[in-house]
């Protein structure tokens, strides 16, 4: 949760990951999220472009979702 925020849900990001492992293309997805606040939204798409997965040499690309939950304390 970014720091300061107030707001709390669930955010889903669509991502679209290269033979490397790395997240070439992350967007907030709408279907499954419960949050509509930016300041959620943009740190859940900084999070999925900064991750990486394993790589796979036999796939130009590859794509999934990561959902990120943030709760207030």
């Amino acid at each position: 949760r970014p720091q300061g925020s107030n707001a709390g849900g669930k955010g889903v990001v669509e991502d679209v990951m290269a033979s490397d492992g790395k997240v070439r293309r992350g967007s907030f997805r709408q279907k499954g999220s419960t949050t509509s606040d930016p300041e959620l939204i943009a740190n859940a798409i900084k999070a999925a472009r900064g991750t990486k997965f394993n790589p796979d040499p036999n796939s130009m690309t590859q794509s999934g979702w990561i959902t990120y939950k943030y709760s207030i304390k």
